[in-house]
C-alpha cells in the first residue's frame, strides 16, 4: 500500500509551493488559496458562487454575522 505522502507528492507541494511564491500575483493567489481553504467558503466571484448556490442549493455567500434578530 502506498502512503499519501509520498515523496512524489511531497516534492510536488514543494515545488508548487515554490512556484506559487515567487511573484507578487502568485503570492496574492497563494493567499486567496489559503484563505478559502481555511474558511471553508468557494473562491470565486460573486456570479459564480451564486451559481453554485443554485446548483447545490446551499446558501454559500457570507451571511450577516451573528444570531438572528427575534422581532
Amino acid at each position: 500500500m502506498v502512503s499519501s505522502t509520498t515523496p512524489t507528492r511531497v516534492l510536488g507541494a514543494v515545488y508548487l509551493i515554490t512556484y506559487l511564491s515567487k511573484d507578487d500575483a502568485a503570492q496574492k493567489i497563494n493567499e486567496a488559496l489559503n484563505k478559502h481553504t481555511r474558511t471553508g467558503r468557494p473562491l470565486g466571484d460573486e456570479s459564480f458562487i451564486k451559481q453554485l448556490e443554485v446548483v447545490t442549493g446551499l446558501r454559500l455567500m457570507p451571511q450577516k454575522p451573528g444570531a438572528k434578530s427575534l422581532k
